[in-house]
This record gives C-alpha cells, structure tokens and sequence, in this order.
C-alpha cells in the first residue's frame, strides 16, 4: 500500500519521523533505521542516517549552493517542504518479521522502496527549467532527488506494521553535466520539484512497489497470494486468525465504515482519520515479546522458508509480464481510445504482482509493436498511447459511413413531405431533420440535437410518414430506458442496441451464411432503423453496427443522438467523429425544454462554451457549500452533500418531489441520500418498519478482468447474463452464486448455488465474459415513502435499470409494494431477487441523470476534478431542468475557470495519433463495407434463428 502526503509547512516536521519513540535515546537500531537516498543526497553529502537537524535544514529548503528556495509572502518565508511517501507491507510481511522473527523481510520491504525511489528520481521527479527557444519553462525529469527515510514497525494500536516513510525534499536539481555545456539550460542549481507528477503517478508507484516487494519475498522462499484487484497480496501459510488478532487497526476501520453505503479508497481514508489515536510511548523489546508470546498462543508457525534463494527463469518472467501487458492493453483499450502508460504499468503489475519485476514489464511494454506513442493535451507529466486496434477500428467506422453515401432511395421528395408536415407542431429545425432523414440518398445519416429540442418529437413525425410509404421504422437504444422512452413517445417498437449487435453477432465478425443472409436482407429491405442516443455507443459498438448494416443492407440507419452531453462507458466518440468526417447531419438546436427564459440562455451558452455567460444568467443559483472546519479525506464530499441538501430543502415541498439532484460522484450521492433520507424521516414521510436488504452492485469489471480467474474472490458473487452451461449442469439467467475459489492455471471460478452445491465455470468458453457479471453486496434500508431506483432489468417484472419507484408500503412479513413510474403497483416478497438491485433515488449521479427531465435541478460540481469537472457534465446538469436549475460548488470563481479551460472532450485514436494513422489501415471501398465473407458452415444467422 501506499500513501502520498503534501507537507506543505517544514515547521517542526523533523519529530513526526522520529521511530514512533519505541527506541531507547542514541539506540544505534533507531539511527539504522533511517537513511537519506537519492543523488541529490549524495551530492549534499548526506549519507548515513538522518539526523533531525539535517533533515529540519532540508524541510526548509537549504540548498548545498547556499541558497534558500521558497518565497517572502507578507513577511513571512514561504516553501513547501515536501511529499512523504508512505510504504506499507502487507499484515502478514510484518507478522512474518516482527512476530515469527524473519528480518529477512525488513530488508526486502527496504528493498523494494529504492527501487521505487530510483524509478522517481529517474523517471517521474520533474522541475521546471527555462528554454530559451520556446522562451517558456518547460518539464525535465531524470533529476538528482534528496529523499529522507524512516522505517517504522507499529501502528497507533501497537499492532506489528512495517512501513516506511519516504519524505522527498521539495529540492532537486539538474544534471551538472548538462550545465557545463549548456546541453541542458540551467543543469546543476537546485530548484523546487513539481509535485503533482508524484500524485499523478502514486497508483503506478503502489503497484510498483507491490510487484518489487512480492519478487523479494518468493526469492527467500515464500509464497504470495494476490488477495486484490490492484496486487495486493499476502504470504501463503499465514492463518486469517492471526492476522485479524494483529490487525485491531484495520477492524477499527472496518467498524467505522460500516457507516458508509458505499465503501471505496475515500471513504476508507474518512475512517483511517476518524479512528487514529494519537501515538504512544512503548519499550521496543517489551512489544517485541509481547508480538511473540501472542502469536505463540495462536498458534502461528514461525519456521523460516529456506535460506536457497529462487532461481528465476528470465524467460518465463519475461512471458508473464507480456501476458500482463497484453491484460493491461485489453482492460484499457475497453474504456479509452488512450490511456496513460503509468496506467497500464499499473494494471499489469497489479496483475502479474509476484511473476515478473517492473523492469521485465518496461521490456515488454517497449517491445509491444501494439502500442503507438500518442499525444493528449491537459495531462502533463503523463505518457500516453493508443494501439493498432484503436486506429483501424476508427478508420473502419469511418470508411463505412463514407461507402454508405449515395447508396440508397429517398423514401420521399421533398413535396410530399412537405405536404405530410403541414398542420404539425414541429418547428422548422425538427422539419428539417425529418426532411434529411426521408429525402436522402445515404445510407447511414445523423440527426444533432442539442438536450431538450424535442428529438423524439420529429423521429414520430417521420415515423408516421415514412410508414405511409410502407417502411418500417424500428428504434436501438444503447439502455433499456432510453428504448423504452423512444417507443412511448416516438411510437416506434425498439430494442436496446447490445441485444440487436448480440443477434447478428455473427455478420459482424464474418460467420453469417449466404442463405442466411439473403432471408434477413429481404427482413430488412423496407426497414428504417434509428439509433437514439447514439452518443453513448462505443466505437467497437458502432463498427459492429455498420458491419451488421452492411449486410443487411436496411432502407436506413438514423444516428441520433448530441455530442456535447456526455460520453459511452466504451471507448470512442464515434457520434462527434463521424459527424466531423462527413456524415450527413442535420443539427436541431431550438431547445423546447426549458420554459424559464434565463436557464434556457444559460444553457444555450454551455453548449457554446461560454461558461461565464451561463453562470451570470443563473446567477444567486450558484452556491458555496462552506468550507469544512478540519481538512481531511471527504470532508469537502461531506460539505457538498451538506449543501445540496439544504438547497433542495429550503424548497416547498411540491417543489421538491419535481426537483432532482444530480451528484458528480457516488460518495456524495450517498451522503445526500442520507441527508434527504434523514429529513423525510424527521418529517413522518418515511415511516413504518424499516428492512435491511443485502443490495447487490456491478463491479464494473471490464470484459478482460471478467475473463481471468485470478480477478475472482471470495466473497465476489457472479450473476448470469444468460443461460450456460457448466460442469454441474445448465445456470439459468439471472442465477446469482457465491465465488469460493479460483483455479488460476485452468482459468476456472469455484462457485456454490444456494444450496451449497459445486458449480465450476470455464472461463475459456466462448464469450464466457460476456455471459456473467461480478457483484458486491451492501446493506441498504428501506421504508415506506423511500423513493428507489432500480440498478438491473427484469424482463419478466417490466423492471428497466435506472427506471424509479416509490414505496408504498411494506407489511409485517417484509413484502413491498413499490409504485412504478407508470403508476403501476408491483408488489415483492421481502427474498425477492429483483429487491436485491436497488438503491436510494433521492439523488443520482450525473451520468444517470442524463436523458432525464425534472422541473427543477439541484446539481453538485466540484470545483476541480481532474476527471468530472469539465463542461459536459456541467451541460448536462443544467439542461435536466424545465424551469430552475441551482449549481453547488466548493469555490465559484475556481470552478468557472476549470470549466473554461476542460471542454470534457475526449481525444479519439486518430487524434492522438495522426501521423500513424494512415499507415495502419487503408479506407474501405465500398464493396468491403459487407464483413468477412459468409461461409456455409458457419453459425450465425441460421442458428439465432433455429433458436
């Protein structure tokens, strides 16, 4: 594990690092167990250990030339000091040296930490020089580093806990061999570092330090066991019960998240804070004894593995780690189009932790022919890349919206229609698109429709008049919901677009056959498909789309959708891509939403990017949340919540059942949850007996991590997306088995049914991926007059996933009887599988929220976060509502200017990497836009039907 910490005052920081005062004054073990490191520290002639008074001359930022680095601010010296960088081992590596007495492990922990420190200094460390070129200061890294280190081996409990502090002074400097020549301007004079690519980096450098450490142990001879997603691990043979008795600092912060509906890396850190107690003054040899007479009692085998070091096989190291990064490759490629190689570093070494060392994985990451160096403004510090795969699936999709062009009859002139829109509501910009989309002669067109300007208005209208001339309108929509929402309001039968690309799978990776193929052509002939929503499709989505719409050759494929709200999960932004390279494309922009003239000018100048012009027209509507009495982890969150709350609140109470509330994150949304929740209660109007449910969540495992057994733990559950086989029968759809085990060399989940019987499930089957999803479980509460949410679809209770319901009641036996959007009642027994995929409705995120429409908005906006703050989502928020949209932030002035500066747009491979591009994959003519061809044996078509 590790842990980054600003110190931005040296006053007085020279104590903390003392050894947890557990050693006796001048005890030589307390000098040994700190050390300076770097060159830098070399270079200042300080070597051995640490002395407080060196280190204080270092924190305030003495420079070896004699210098002071930082600046006067009203009469007072100002400079940062630095950033400590914890290291902490694993429970069973410190029980294993402290306890059972291996100190073997002390100096493979040690270890460990330099060789991440000497990839900071070398890689990651950066400062600022100025060059005379570009006459700007630019980034340079491969600098001289002054680290401090302090080994500490307990917790505030007075549990064993091996961890190091790694404090880096903010003082580095250049190489002086550039500085000579003047090869590198200013080389060899100290400057403060740049200490956000330390923060960028700190889940690489985790990873790194878990993958160097696990190496460390199996060469003494143990074993490691990846207990993780993200690497952590612990030593074989070390029993669960003694790790729970020496780790009375963990249930602490277990028990104090228990307070939590959603637990993660924040909340966590909430906990850690709320449950530290101020540290304590023990005998070193008296705690010693005491660690060992305890693990005596319990039992705790303290033989020693051997003393033989494990001989490593490069070879198969050097296997593994390409494995690695090909999982890495194929968990990113799934979300983005780009990613960062610090992470896939850490993805692979979180995933390979004990098989290879980093620099293996930097071999085999540099040998990768895959992976194409690309550029993405706004993440400096950060290496980026994109792949083959990427480049050539947007140059596919692209090439087959161009072959599409001029392929097709207008279904209508321009008279007739014209004649069908008279007497209509439309307005000119909703007749314009059902012009385009009835009188064209492509294939594949678009529709741009900015939120609110009555998209499904027009698609009815073209519906009915495109039926006059006997074609079939049929609708895809990437949700549930929003194929639901197309057929009510535009009359047009739909399906959510995943089970359309699951049906004609097949056509899209060339294993359709001829005869197949010609009976669904003549299916499709007359047939007009939109895609509503079509922003959040993925690139592979819309390729195997227009792979499938190239072999069944429809009247139409309509793409609807608006490139300014946000984007797919997947990776891609083939809606805005395709629109950039030429599809014809009729943007409709009178929003017909808004009915409060200042919000809909606010919201016309998102959409234009004129963030300061939209916040004047919402004016006193922006508020402060006030700012938290202590800073630590959540406390903002908390403050947020706080505010929203309050904001939502001080409405009347018609007003505030019609107003949403829409969060950036799931941390604050809960926390508003349980603020509403608190004042309804309070109220009366949650009332009567309240249940616990055991809710189950997704994951949110990509395809890749579901596909490998070693990402499979007990205590994770997996629900069947379909019927499959195994090895102890057929699992219906919907089956929900607990994980027991994994067989990571035969890529098998041990799971148990219900009742306890054996299934194992075969990951290696085909599209075995596809077929199940990961779950987690938390307790959630329930009430009559609590408004859900549901997080899953059943077909067979109408249940959509995202769709609302009010409780109406829930009787003594636990039944609930829940009132649907439609205002039909559903009633469920208190075991019913459907009540375990639920959560609180009160607030939502923003990315739920989209597609919604509320009279009134209560939206939260951080005021600079790296990832969620950006104009999309602030669009987004605002045009959910028809009449008053109110925006909660931490700092007004700083988010107006994150705003103005993060347009929230993604970068596309092509974009990244322009100059690669045309030499991956040709255009495709026309005629390629048909896949693969079809042959006789395969299954495609013909077994979806027999089906």
């Amino acid at each position: 594990m590790l842990s980054l910490y600003a110190i931005t005052t040296p006053q007085g920081m020279s104590t903390y690092y003392d050894s947890d005062g557990y050693y006796a004054k001048g005890d030589p073990d307390a000098q040994s167990a700190s050390q300076w490191h770097g060159k830098g520290a070399a270079a200042a002639n300080l070597e051995d250990f640490v002395t407080p008074e060196a280190f204080q001359h270092v924190l305030d930022g003495n420079t070896p030339d004699g210098r002071r680095l930082g600046r006067m601010v009203e009469g007072e010296w100002k400079h940062r000091a630095g950033v400590d960088l914890t290291f902490s081992a694993p429970k069973s590596v410190s029980v294993m040296a402290f306890v059972a007495g291996d100190e073997r492990l002390i100096e493979a922990h040690e270890r460990a930490v330099r060789a991440v420190l000497d990839h900071v200094e070398g890689s990651i460390l950066e400062t600022r020089i100025w060059d005379a070129a570009s006459r700007t200061q630019v980034r340079t890294r491969d600098l001289d580093m002054i680290a401090a280190l302090f080994r500490h081996e307990v917790n505030r409990n007075q549990d064993p806990h091996l961890h190091t502090h790694a404090v880096i002074a903010n003082m580095t400097r250049t190489s002086p061999d550039g500085g000579g020549d003047g090869s590198v301007p200013g080389g060899g004079k100290w400057r403060s570092i740049e200490g956000a690519s330390l923060f960028h980096h700190k889940m690489e450098l985790g990873a790194m330090y878990r993958a160097e450490l696990a190496m460390n142990v199996r060469e003494l001879g143990y074993e490691v066991e990846r207990t993780h997603m993200d690497g952590r691990f612990d030593l074989k043979g070390v029993p669960k019960s003694v790790l729970d008795s020496f780790s009375t600092r963990s249930r602490d912060i277990r028990a104090a998240l228990e307070g939590y509906e959603h637990q993660n890396a924040k909340t966590a850190a909430v906990a850690t804070l709320m449950t530290r107690d101020h540290k304590t003054t023990v005998d070193r040899a008296v705690l010693h004894q005491g660690w060992r007479e305890r693990g005596e009692k319990l039992g705790l085998d303290k033989r020693i593995p051997s003393m033989e070091p494990v001989s490593a096989d490069k070879g198969e190291e050097l296997r593994l780690a390409q494995e690695a990064v090909d999982y890495g490759i194929r968990h990113l490629s799934e979300r983005a189009s780009t990613f960062s190689l610090s992470d896939l570093r850490t993805t692979a070494n979180g995933y390979g932790v004990g098989q290879f060392r980093p620099r293996t994985l930097d071999a085999a990451i540099t040998a990768d022919a895959r992976l194409i160096p690309s550029r993405h403004p706004g993440h400096a510090g950060l290496e980026f890349v994109t792949t083959i795969e990427a480049i050539a699936t947007e140059r596919e999709t692209i090439a087959a919206m161009q072959a599409a062009k001029n392929t097709v009859r207008p279904f209508m002139s321009f008279p007739e229609i014209n004649r069908g829109l008279e007497g209509t509501i439309l307005n000119d910009g909703q007749k314009n698109a059902v012009r385009a989309l009835l009188s064209g002669t492509d294939r594949i067109v678009g529709i741009q429709g900015y939120a609110g300007v009555g998209k499904t208005t027009l698609l009815n209208a073209a519906r009915e008049l495109a039926e006059t001339k006997g074609y079939e309108v049929m609708g895809l929509a990437p949700s549930a919901s929003a194929a639901k929402t197309l057929a009510q309001e535009a009359g047009i039968a739909s399906q959510t677009l995943q089970k359309f690309l699951g049906r004609f799978d097949g056509y899209a990776h060339g294993r359709g056959t001829e005869e197949g193929l010609e009976r669904v052509r003549e299916e499709y002939r007359n047939k007009l498909i939109v895609v509503d929503e079509s922003s959040l499709a993925g690139t592979r989505q819309m390729r195997d789309l227009f792979r499938i719409v190239g072999a069944l050759r429809p009247a139409r494929l309509v793409l609807v959708g608006d490139a300014k709200q946000l984007d797919a999960v997947d990776a891609g932004k083939p809606f805005a891509q395709l629109q950039a390279h030429g599809m014809k494309t009729v943007k409709v922009d009178e929003i017909v939403r808004q009915k409060n003239p200042e919000l809909k000018t606010a919201v016309h100048a998102a959409i234009a990017g004129e963030v300061r012009k939209a916040f004047a027209k919402i004016g006193d509507n922006i508020v402060e949340a006030e700012k938290p009495e202590k800073s630590e982890p959540g406390a903002w969150d908390r403050a947020l919540a706080k505010a929203a709350f309050e904001a939502w609140n001080a409405l009347p109470e018609d007003k505030r059942d019609a107003t949403g509330i829409a969060a950036p994150t799931h941390a604050i949304r809960q926390e508003i949850n349980a603020l509403v929740r608190a004042q309804l209660a309070q109220e009366g109007r949650l009332s009567g007996p309240e249940i616990a449910i055991d809710a189950l969540k997704s994951a949110g495992y990509t395809a890749a991590e579901k596909g490998r057994a070693k990402n499979y733990f007990p205590g994770d559950r997996v629900i069947f997306n379909r019927d499959m086989s195994a090895n102890a029968g057929e699992i219906k759809q919907g089956a929900v088995l607990d994980v027991a085990g994994r067989n990571e060399d035969t890529n098998t989940v041990a799971l148990t049914r219900e009742n306890g019987a054996p299934v194992f499930l075969s990951l290696n089957q085909q599209r075995a991926a596809q077929a199940v999803d990961v779950l987690r479980s938390g307790p959630l509460s329930l009430q009559q007059g609590d408004r859900i949410r549901f997080t899953r679809n059943d077909e067979g209770l109408g249940l959509i996933n995202s769709a609302t319901a009010d409780v109406e009641s829930i009787d003594k036996q636990g039944r609930v009887t829940l009132v649907k959007e439609d205002g039909d009642r559903l009633t469920l027994e208190r075991d019913a599988p459907a009540l375990r995929f639920i959560d609180h409705a009160w607030a939502s995120t923003v990315h739920t929220f989209q597609g919604r429409t509320v009279d009134g908005i209560v939206g939260v906006m951080q005021s600079a976060h790296p990832h969620l703050t950006h104009q999309k989502a602030f669009y987004v928020e605002i045009s959910r509502a028809r009449h008053d949209a109110i925006l909660v932030t931490d700092d007004r002035q700083r988010l107006a200017e994150t705003l103005a500066e993060k347009t929230g747009e993604r970068i596309a491979a092509l974009e990244a990497a322009p100059d690669h591009a045309p030499n991956i994959a040709p255009s495709l003519d026309r005629d390629s836009v048909t896949p693969e061809p079809v042959h006789e044996q395969g299954k495609g078509m013909d077994e979806e039907l027999s089906r």
